[in-house]
């Protein structure tokens, strides 16, 4: 029964790691979009480097924070794991 047990962690640590792969894809092709977005506004004369780059400012903060919160939140996690064995 153990080898059972191991076989089915593993698989739900792979399913977790393929939903994280996947996410992350699509948060680089959203920031891709957004470059592109970006770039043609600036070109097409719909609007100034200001409110460019205050818009990419505002959506780099916003990223910063979201890394942080899953930083500190894994990193808590792994520490009370450890605690615990």
């Amino acid at each position: 029964m153990p080898d059972g047990i191991r076989y089915q962690s593993g698989s739900v640590v792979a399913g977790v790691k393929k939903q994280w792969l996947a996410k992350w894809q699509r948060r680089r092709l959203a920031e891709r979009d957004l470059q592109q977005a970006a770039a043609f506004a600036l070109m097409a004369g719909l609007a100034d480097e200001r409110t460019v780059a205050g818009f990419v400012l505002v959506h780099a903060i916003r990223t910063a924070i979201v890394h942080a919160v899953i930083g500190v939140t894994l990193s808590g996690y792994v520490f009370d794991m450890r605690l615990r064995h």
